[in-house]
């Protein structure tokens, strides 16, 4: 059965959201994490053309930086 409602998150750019990514990457290198990040790019906002992905890159890269 299909559901017609928003739901009640969005997906957004890393930084525009309400974690504090660099803090949460900070805590994660605190107790020895030394793995990868993948991000997924379904910020519907930044998506649709190349350059806004770029943006979009440019802007989440600039906000996972510690």
């Amino acid at each position: 059965m299909e559901s017609s409602q928003e739901p009640w998150w969005q997906y957004r750019l890393l930084g525009l959201g309400e974690i504090d990514w660099q803090d949460f990457i900070k805590a994660l290198y605190d107790v020895g994490y030394d793995g990868v990040f993948s991000i997924e790019h379904e910020d519907p906002i930044w998506g649709g053309s190349v350059e806004k992905s770029k943006k979009d890159l440019i802007l989440g890269y600039r906000n996972l930086i510690v």
